[in-house]
């Protein structure tokens, strides 16, 4: 058997926590049980976790957005990919043309807020657009889509 020198060993050395642990656990003792201070601490800790959870949410709305507005340009991109592979004399169904006008649209603007209809070759849309050079670019690029023959502007 090997002797150690210098080297002291505790009687229960994994029972007993560290200095750490009791610091700590002490100290969120005294923030949960403390009557003055700890109410105040406790408010701030809840509005801080508040916020951040604000925060959080926020962000995460933004890009839920950001996501849509990237799959409706990735949807436009490829309704032009397809578009370009169709002969011209093609006949064009009006989901197809509903969804060539979304996807041109998307490729710009936020097709989100706008409802798009086609019937015969005649596109509708309806929506809140704020700005008005919006609204006219949008009603421009829905005419210049290959299959309309005319738009129908709700647009307000």
């Amino acid at each position: 058997m090997a002797r150690t020198f210098g080297a002291r060993r505790s009687f229960f050395p994994s029972v007993l926590p560290s200095r750490t642990t009791m610091l700590l656990a002490g100290l969120t003792l005294g923030i949960l049980f403390a009557p003055r201070t700890g109410r105040s601490t406790r408010t701030l800790i809840a509005q801080k976790y508040q916020d951040w959870m604000n925060r959080l949410s926020l962000w995460l709305e933004g890009l839920a957005q950001k996501t849509r507005q990237q799959g409706h340009r990735a949807q436009g991109m490829v309704h032009e990919v397809r578009e370009r592979a169709l002969p011209e004399e093609a006949i064009v169904n009006d989901e197809i043309l509903t969804q060539r006008v979304r996807g041109e649209l998307g490729r710009f603007f936020n097709t989100a807020a706008i409802e798009i209809t086609s019937q015969e070759g005649v596109t509708t849309l309806r929506g809140n657009i704020g700005n008005d050079q919006e609204r006219q670019d949008i009603i421009e690029m829905a005419r210049r889509v290959r299959g309309v023959r005319d738009v129908i502007n709700f647009l307000s």
